[in-house]
C-alpha cells in the first residue's frame, strides 16, 4: 500500500486520541505456572561468525525448486479498461490462492480488488471473491482454512462544520470452506499506522500503533487472535513495547512471537513468548543509544535473532540452550525463517540468493533462486518452506527442503 497517500488523506483531519490501557497480547494470561527465563548479553565483539568464501559458495550452492503461479504479474483488461496487477501468492497444504488488484493507470488506490484460487495442478484458476466496495487490500495471508488480509475504506466523517473523509484498516478473516467473512477488529487510519498482518492455522498476530493527539507520541501494542478459540487473548505487559521500524511483524514461528521492549532505564529486551503457556525468554542486549539501526527480531524455542546495525551490519543469533552468540551478514537480508538448527536469510541483493546457516556445524548452504527475486517466507507443509518469488513477468513460490 501506498503510505504517503494514506498519509496525505489523513493530513490535516482532526480527530479525538486513542489511549490504549491495555495490551491485547495473546490468549494465555499470567498465571503461577508462566515462566519467565531471564538472558543477557554483556558484550557482541565475541560473536561467532558464521561465513564462506566465494569459492565455498560455488561448491555449496544448487537450485531451488519453482512453481510458477501466474505468468503474468500485471497487464491491461481491455474489458475493464483497467489496469491488474498480482499483489500476493500464498500456497498451503498444496492450495495456492493469489490477490489481483485493478486499478486506474497512476491510481493511488484500486477499483476492484480479486481473490483466485489455483488449482492442485496448478492449471486452472477460479475466482472465489471480488470487491469493488474498498480502496485497497493487502497483507494477503493463508493459515489453515483461513485467508487473511486487510480492507483500506474511506470513511466520511461529519463534524457539524465540514465533511472529510479518513481512512479504516479492517482485518478481515476468510473462510474458505464456508466462504464467510469475519472482521477481527477494525483501527481509524487518522490515529493508528497501517497494520502488517502474520497469520498461521492457530494464530494471527498485527501490532496496533497509535499515536496521541499530538501526532508525536505513539503507543505500540500487541494483538493475537487465537483462531480456535476465537477470542484475543491478554495479558499485562510490564515493559514498553518497542517498534523500532515502521514496518516490522510479529512472526510466528515455533509456537511463539518475538518483540522489543525498552525498560525505563531505555535498556533493550528481546522478548520470545510461547503462545499456548505465556512462558517468556527475555534476552537482555544493553541500552538502546549503543547501537544504531536495531531491528528484525525473530524467534524459535532455541535461538533469537535481531539487528543492531539493519541494512549495513551483521545479523545477530543467539543460542538460548548453550548461551552462545552468532552473527551471519546481514547487509541485504529481506526476510528469514528458521527450522530446526538451520536459519535461512533471503538475501535481496544484485544476485538474490537464500543462504542456509547451520547454526549447530557452523556452515553455510546456498541455494539460487534462478534469476527471480525473492520476498516472504511461508512455511507450506511440514519441513517444506517456500518462498514468495517474482521476475519480470511471472509470479510463484521457491520451495527449500
Amino acid at each position: 500500500m501506498n503510505t504517503n497517500m494514506i498519509k496525505n488523506i489523513e493530513k490535516g483531519f482532526v480527530f479525538l486520541a486513542f489511549v490504549i490501557a491495555v495490551v491485547v497480547f495473546g490468549g494465555c494470561g499470567k498465571n503461577s505456572e508462566t515462566k519467565t527465563r531471564e538472558y543477557s548479553i554483556t558484550t557482541i565483539k565475541d560473536a561467532i561468525e558464521i561465513k564462506q568464501s566465494g569459492e565455498d559458495q560455488e561448491k555449496t550452492t544448487k537450485a531451488v525448486s519453482t512453481r510458477v503461479l501466474v505468468e503474468e504479474k500485471d497487464g491491461y483488461d481491455p474489458k475493464e479498461e483497467l489496469n491488474w496487477s498480482i499483489d500476493k501468492c500464498v500456497e498451503q497444504d498444496g492450495k495456492a490462492y493469489v490477490l489481483k488488484l485493478f486499478y486506474e493507470k497512476e491510481s493511488q488506490y484500486c477499483e476492484k480488488s480479486q481473490v483466485l484460487s489455483i488449482s492442485n495442478d496448478f492449471k486452472e484458476q477460479e475466482m472465489i471473491l471480488e470487491k469493488t466496495d474498498i480502496m485497497w487490500m493487502n497483507e494477503f495471508c493463508v493459515g489453515g482454512k483461513y485467508l487473511y488480509w486487510v480492507e483500506y475504506y474511506f470513511v466520511d466523517k461529519n463534524d457539524e462544520t465540514l465533511i472529510t473523509s479518513s481512512v479504516e484498516y479492517r482485518i478481515i478473516q476468510y473462510d474458505l470452506e464456508t466462504h464467510l467473512e469475519k472482521e477481527l477488529g477494525v483501527r481509524d487510519g487518522a490515529c493508528y499506522d497501517e497494520i502488517c498482518l502474520e497469520a498461521n492455522e492457530d494464530y494471527v498476530t498485527w501490532y496496533d500503533s497509535c499515536w496521541d493527539s499530538d501526532g508525536k507520541t505513539v503507543t505500540h501494542s500487541i494483538s493475537v487472535y487465537d483462531v480456535k478459540n476465537e477470542k484475543f487473548l491478554e495479558w499485562n505487559q510490564e515493559d514498553t513495547i518497542v517498534k523500532y521500524m515502521p514496518y516490522e511483524r510479529l512472526n510466528i514461528c515455533d509456537g511463539g512471537i518475538t518483540y522489543f521492549s525498552e525498560d525505563s532505564n531505555c535498556n533493550v529486551i528481546i522478548n520470545r513468548v510461547e503462545l499456548k503457556t505465556g512462558g517468556i525468554s527475555k534476552l537482555h542486549i544493553g541500552k538502546k543509544s549503543e547501537y544504531s539501526r536495531i531491528a528484525g527480531c525473530y524467534s524459535t524455542q532455541r535461538y533469537l535473532g535481531w539487528f543492531l546495525d539493519y541494512g549495513k551490519g551483521y545479523y545477530y543469533i543467539y543460542d538460548l540452550k548453550k548461551e552462545k552468540l552468532f552473527k551471519i551478514d546481514g547487509k541485504g537480508i529481506f526476510s528469514k525463517y528458521c527450522i530446526g538448527d538451520e536459519f535461512y536469510a533471503n538475501y535481496a541483493n544484485d544476485e538474490p540468493v537464500v543462504k542456509c546457516y547451520s547454526l549447530e556445524s557452523e556452515s553455510v548452504f546456498c541455494y539460487s533462486l534462478q534469476g527471480f527475486r525473492g520476498f516472504q517466507f511461508q512455511e507450506i507443509d511440514d519441513g517444506i518452506i517456500g518462498l514468495e518469488i517474482k521476475d519480470q513477468t511471472k509470479y510463484g513460490i521457491a520451495y527449500i527442503e
